[in-house]
C-alpha cells in the first residue's frame, strides 16, 4: 500500500482582540466623547421641534389674515397644521436664531413650495406656461424679499412638515441640505443647473450683534450712557449713520446680494426701537436685532 501523505494542518488565524485594532483606542475615545444615546436624541428633536412649532405659531396661526387666507385658497390644504404661508417663512427661520442671505431664503422655498400644478392647456402652451413660471418665481422672491409679514402681497404657500424638516437640520446642524429633486415642477427652469449640496447658514448670535452695536455706536459717534450703565444712541445720530450707510449700499447694490433697507422701512425700524427721549438703549438694538 502506498504510504498515506500527512496533510499538512493549516494555521489557524490568530483572532484579533481589540488590544490588536490600533484603532480601538481612538474609536473607543469617540464612543465615549461623542455618542448620544438614541432618548437623548430624541429628547433634544422634541425639543427642537417644540421650539420650530413655536415659531411658526408666532409668525402664522395668531395671525387672523393668515387663517382668512387659507379659506380664500383653493386647491390646497385648508389645515393649518399642514401649510405654512411662504412670505412668513424668513421670519420662522430668523426666529430660530439664523441669519439667512436671500440665496438661501429662496433655496429653503424652493424646496418647501407647495405650488399647484400647471392648467392643462399650458402643457401644449410653451409661452403660457413660461409666463406662469416666471410669475411664480417672482411671488417667491417678492416673499423673501420683504422685511416684514404681508399675506395679501403673496399667496405662495409652504409645507409645514418640509419646513420643519430643515428647521430641525438646522438646529441640529446649522446647516439643511439644498436637493433640486424635492423643487417643483414650477421652479425647476430656475434650479437646474444647480446641485444637491449642504447650505451653512450663519447663526445670530450674541458676538455678532455685539460687534454691529460697536460699529453703529462708533459710526454715530455718541458716548450717552443711560441710568446702569446701558449705553444709549441718540436716534438722530443714528439716523444719519443708517443714511449714510444705505447710500453707499446702493452705489454697490449691482455687486451686493442683500438689498439695502427702504426709506419707509428704515423710518419704521428708528421708530420702533426709539426710547425715552429719543435715546436707542443698547439691550433694546439688541432684542430688535434678534
Amino acid at each position: 500500500m502506498p504510504p498515506k501523505q500527512h496533510k499538512e494542518k493549516k494555521k489557524k488565524k490568530k483572532k484579533s482582540t481589540p488590544e490588536d485594532d490600533l484603532d480601538e483606542p481612538y474609536h473607543r475615545w469617540l464612543d465615549e466623547t461623542y455618542y448620544i444615546a438614541r432618548t437623548h436624541r430624541e429628547h433634544a428633536a422634541a425639543v427642537h421641534m417644540e421650539f420650530i412649532s413655536t415659531a411658526i405659531k408666532a409668525c402664522t396661526t395668531a395671525i387672523v389674515p393668515y387663517n382668512e387666507m387659507l379659506l380664500l385658497t383653493t386647491g390646497m390644504p385648508t389645515c393649518e397644521t399642514e401649510v405654512v404661508p411662504m412670505v412668513s417663512v424668513p421670519s420662522i427661520i430668523r426666529s430660530l436664531g439664523f441669519n439667512p442671505t436671500t440665496k438661501q431664503l429662496m433655496q429653503i422655498g424652493w424646496i418647501t413650495a407647495l405650488v399647484k400644478e400647471p392648467p392643462a392647456e399650458f402643457l401644449s402652451d410653451v409661452l403660457s406656461r413660461t409666463l406662469w413660471e416666471s410669475e411664480n418665481e417672482n411671488k417667491l422672491k417678492r416673499c423673501m424679499l420683504m422685511t416684514h409679514i404681508d399675506f395679501e402681497s403673496c399667496d405662495l404657500l409652504t409645507s409645514r412638515k418640509k419646513l420643519e424638516n430643515v428647521g430641525l437640520q438646522l438646529l441640529q446642524t446649522g446647516s439643511f441640505v439644498f436637493d433640486p429633486s424635492q423643487v417643483p415642477r414650477v421652479f425647476l427652469p430656475a434650479v437646474d443647473l444647480l446641485r444637491r449640496v449642504p447650505v451653512v447658514v450663519q447663526r445670530s448670535d450674541a458676538d455678532t450683534l455685539d460687534k454691529v452695536f460697536e460699529t453703529i455706536w462708533a459710526a454715530a459717534n455718541t458716548c450717552e450712557r443711560g441710568t446702569g450703565g446701558i449705553r444709549q444712541m441718540n436716534i438722530a445720530a443714528l439716523h444719519k449713520t443708517l443714511t449714510t450707510a444705505m447710500r453707499s449700499h446702493r452705489k454697490t447694490s449691482e455687486t451686493m446680494e442683500e438689498p439695502s433697507l427702504t426709506k419707509v422701512e428704515m423710518e419704521s425700524l428708528l421708530s420702533f426701537v426709539c426710547g425715552e427721549g429719543g435715546n436707542v438703549d443698547e439691550d433694546t438694538f439688541a432684542l430688535t436685532a434678534v
